[in-house]
């Protein structure tokens, strides 16, 4: 749980910082599907969602696989706190050598 909120406070932070709106979906994009690419983002993105999520906690607890269903919260809120992590580093400027 600590997870998930500290990612959020520094998601939000990021947001805030950039001027816009405060707002959580900062890796979530708009797009058309022109490819199988844009097709497999769109299906990550879509099944990486919260109500994605809740749908499947509900089925798992509705079976009594409640363990794995915390097991399963605490995997995926533990990858997406790294990239939000990675995502907050600065990017790098490339090389540019003595002229």
């Amino acid at each position: 749980m600590t997870i998930s909120i500290l990612g959020g406070l520094l998601i939000g932070r990021r947001v805030r910082a950039g001027g816009a709106p405060l707002g959580f979906d900062l890796f979530k994009k708009s797009i058309r599907i022109r490819g199988v690419v844009d097709l497999i983002y769109w299906a990550v993105q879509t099944l990486t969602g919260r109500d994605c999520f809740a749908f499947l906690f509900m089925v798992l607890i509705i079976f009594g696989q409640e363990r794995t269903a915390l097991g399963i919260y605490a995997g995926v809120g533990t990858v997406w706190f790294l990239y939000v992590l990675a995502s907050l580093l600065p990017v790098p400027r490339p090389f540019r050598g003595a002229a």
